[in-house]
């Protein structure tokens, strides 16, 4: 039999409690106490989860499973709407550059001077330039992909203007012809540095 106040095991014949010094009545004792099936089975009921850090890591996988598509899916969405942003705003330069081009194309064949040949060279490098840098920025945004069309317009564009400067350079002043020339080399190393990388 059992202590009903403490729950030390006591003698069935005891008056008192040996550990806890209460007197013991021995036909009110508790029966929660008194060894039964019962008593068994409540002592070796153990909790459900028994082994915390597994319940918890399992948790984590399930929160990091679940937020890694989510994530991929939000920086998609992102890097989407970086692209349109960014190739919207390029795209407006890259038109006026290239109307530019042809205003100062259209003055020269007006009036065939030396300034409007300088102007047609230096508007057919801003232009590139500019196309170049919009390139550049794309690659940078989306990292490498195909850009087969892109590179061959780039290629064409280069060797248009490299064909344009060297038809002007009898009609362009020296200092003209030669920043013209360090332009394209620039446009060269900057587009072969592009595609290296």
């Amino acid at each position: 039999m059992f202590c009903k106040y403490c729950g030390n095991e006591i003698d069935d014949n005891a008056a008192f409690c040996s550990k806890c010094g209460n007197q013991i009545d021995s036909e009110k004792q508790n029966p929660i106490w008194q060894e039964s099936a019962n008593s068994q089975t409540l002592k070796s009921k153990k909790p459900i989860f028994k082994n915390k850090k597994l319940i918890v890591a399992i948790a984590f996988a399930c929160v990091i499973g679940a937020g890694i598509p989510t994530g991929i899916y939000v920086r998609n969405k992102i890097k989407e709407k970086t692209v349109q942003s960014y190739s919207a705003e390029k795209l407006i330069l890259i038109k006026e550059k290239n109307e530019l081009y042809h205003i100062a194309v259209d003055k020269r064949e007006e009036n065939f001077t030396r300034e409007n040949c300088e102007a047609v060279c230096a508007a057919g490098l801003d232009f590139v330039e500019c196309y170049l840098d919009y390139y550049d920025g794309l690659v940078k945004i989306n990292g490498k992909g195909d850009y087969t069309n892109m590179n061959d317009y780039i290629n064409r564009l280069i060797e248009t203007i490299e064909n344009l400067i060297n038809a002007h350079a009898d009609y362009c002043s020296y200092d003209a012809q030669k920043n013209f020339y360090k332009r394209l080399v620039t446009i060269k190393g900057t587009w072969f540095y592009i595609r290296q990388n």
